[in-house]
């Protein structure tokens, strides 16, 4: 039996399925804490300068008479608030050392997806989402006691690589489920992260003290990644797919026990491709094969340019939330709530419409929807925040039907080092984000131009790929060549 046509008699989604849903999803959460820290940890704090002649000035350096400058002998915070910015002194000019730890741990999930995505294919989901896991919370808490700014820049470069554990959590979550299911499992795992972000502010809205913030984070990790330990068996196609069938075909038979199928189901893979080389060493596929495979070049490149661009849109409309004005606490709450909606009707949309039609329209609309703030005059400024929420909740959605239509186009046998590849220019894309607002301060607005362009080139960009909607998984690249012909035969 194709595995495919396993899951049909052991259950798609059933308790089972359930349970590993839910296992993977609220691990979202303090994960979602690690990726939001600095906004927190790292927040600016109002501050008055004390001269060495004991005057207090607020802010800066500040000129006497037009000639001397007048040097500060310390600093003094005036804030309800802790952070490392009070910690460390990082005002003035020491201020950009604030953002230098944000792009450090993008740095680190950059390093993340080039180094753990492609270690799970190789050595197994578990043995890698494992230790990843526990250097997440042994360097996540051991940077709330950092002593020095040094130190504490290393450690969240840790944590940052340890997160890019999201993709392999991702990939186990589809490869455990049945094709009718992934869209739905997809979407709503993306929740968990949306409120994530929310939990953390209102954590953060109580708990003041950086150092406390930092730890309670990490030490939240501990209930939700134990349970990793004991709840969730190997990939089974992970496993069929290095040869170890046996092992993939008892997996399965827990697994039609646990959805309360007959335990007389015979479970027996077929496989007759690695049949005749079970005595051999296992080919190792390339990453490489999806620029050079014919079937999979283009894919490869159009994909490659939506993560980068989504990513950009995406952190880019998110970073606006931070200079709304008002309450810190309850517009970061905000910019992670708002995406739950789109969300909920993306359930809908990616098995009534299908993964590329919905990643499409909301791109397009989205990409409208940014461009359009160029034209309104800058004092209509509440119709620039619905059109800027409008383009939030649509990339929101794009960024949710992403990541199920590439883990859904790419093969088995690389499809966590293909997530991680596109992981890499998803990061990039949020490194390109502070240049692209800074066109914002020389041609106002502008900045929302180029994201609905971004948007709106990834909308028309993947009308030109097929559609994965209840299609078997890809397991190698001779099936993405087959899906390929008969798509070819079928036009003809």
């Amino acid at each position: 039996m194709e595995i495919d046509a396993v899951f049909k008699e052991i259950g798609e989604f059933g308790p089972f399925q359930l349970k590993v849903f839910l296992s993977l999803g609220l691990v979202q959460i303090p994960l979602a804490f690690q990726q939001m820290q600095n906004v927190f940890v790292g927040a600016d704090q109002e501050f008055y300068c004390k001269t060495f002649d004991g005057e207090l000035v607020k802010g800066c350096l500040v000129e006497n008479n037009g000639d001397s400058i007048k040097k500060c002998s310390s600093y003094i915070y005036n804030s309800s608030f802790s952070s490392t910015v009070s910690q460390w002194d990082l005002v003035c000019n020491h201020a950009y050392l604030k953002d230098v730890v944000q792009s450090v741990f993008m740095f680190g999930l950059l390093i993340g997806a080039l180094t753990i995505a492609p270690l799970s294919d190789t050595y197994g989901r578990l043995k890698i989402l494992h230790p990843s896991m526990m250097i997440q919370f042994i360097a996540g808490l051991c940077s709330s006691f950092a002593p020095t700014y040094a130190y504490f820049v290393f450690l969240r470069f840790l944590v940052g690589v340890s997160n890019g554990a999201l993709i392999v959590i991702f990939t186990l979550l589809m490869e455990h489920i049945g094709a009718p299911w992934r869209g739905f499992c997809s979407t709503l795992y993306s929740v968990f992260f949306a409120l994530g972000i929310a939990l953390f502010a209102l954590m953060a809205n109580y708990v003041r003290d950086w150092r406390i913030l930092s730890a309670l984070s990490a030490l939240t990790l501990v209930p939700f990644v134990v349970q990793l330990y004991w709840l969730l068996p190997e990939s089974p196609r992970w496993l069929l797919n290095i040869g170890r069938v046996s092992a993939a075909e008892r997996i399965l038979k827990g697994i039609a026990l646990k959805n309360g199928r007959p335990s007389t189901i015979e479970i027996k893979l077929k496989n007759p491709e690695r049949s005749k080389e079970q005595e051999t060493p296992e080919k190792k596929e390339s990453v490489l094969l999806l620029f050079t495979h014919r079937a999979a070049r283009c894919m490869t490149l159009i994909q490659l340019y939506s993560w980068f661009a989504v990513s950009a849109v995406y952190f880019g409309l998110t970073l606006n939330a931070g200079s709304l004005g008002g309450n810190m606490y309850i517009n970061i709450a905000l910019s992670g709530l708002v995406e739950i909606p789109a969300y909920l009707v993306t359930i809908y949309t990616l098995d009534s419409f299908g993964r590329k039609l919905s990643l499409c329209c909301v791109s397009l609309i989205g990409g409208v929807s940014c461009m359009a703030i160029l034209f309104t005059p800058p004092e209509f400024t509440y119709r620039i925040t619905l059109l800027a929420l409008g383009g939030k909740i649509t990339i929101s959605s794009a960024y949710s039907v992403l990541f199920l239509y590439s883990s859904e186009l790419c093969p088995t046998v690389v499809r966590n080092a293909g997530l991680g590849l596109y992981s890499v220019f998803s990061r990039i894309g949020g490194i390109a984000v502070p240049l692209i607002i800074s066109l914002g301060t020389i041609y106002p607005n502008s900045q929302f131009a180029i994201f609905g362009a971004l948007s709106f080139t990834v909308g028309i960009l993947n009308f030109m790929l097929p559609e994965t909607l209840n299609q078997p998984l890809p397991e190698t690249f001779d099936d993405l060549y087959k899906k390929t012909s008969h798509k070819q035969r079928k036009n003809a």
